[in-house]
């Protein structure tokens, strides 16, 4: 198989990101996310003044950092990287962005206990209890 990716550089400067976020350091955040979309900028072929031009436009100030913004950007770094769930459920966001409309319109029925995920079946099958269903996450069978 594949090797799967742990991590990237990119999910590092987002997770500095938003610590700094977190401790009021807005102004560090933004530098921080600011790196990637510099190097987000460039593509091949590009001018210096049209790359310069890219890179003015696609930077960020202190104003705009917040919890949604950096989930946001996680997309747009991240897509793909299969940790969408548990960026959203470990921050707490996972109802609220994914019952927002434009966030994702696939989904019909959400609840609070989505943000556990079902002990899978096997899991459940091997463990000597005659009750395994005790041992399954809430709201489901």
């Amino acid at each position: 198989g594949r090797p799967f990716v742990v991590a990237k550089l990119s999910e590092v400067y987002l997770l500095a990101a938003e610590a700094a976020m977190a401790l009021g350091k807005n102004d560090e955040a933004a530098q921080l996310i600011n790196v990637l979309r510099t190097r987000a900028a460039y593509r091949p072929g590009l001018t210096t003044a049209d790359l310069n031009a890219r890179i003015a436009k696609n930077q960020i100030t202190a104003s705009a950092i917040n919890l949604d913004f950096i989930l946001d950007e996680r997309t747009r770094e991240l897509c793909g990287e299969s940790i969408r769930w548990a960026d959203l459920a470990m921050r707490g966001k996972l109802i609220d962005r994914t019952k927002t409309k434009g966030y994702n319109p696939d989904v019909t029925t959400i609840n609070n206990f989505h943000y556990l995920r079902p002990i899978p079946q096997s899991q459940l099958d091997a463990i000597c209890e005659d009750n395994k269903s005790q041992f399954q996450n809430e709201g489901y069978k």
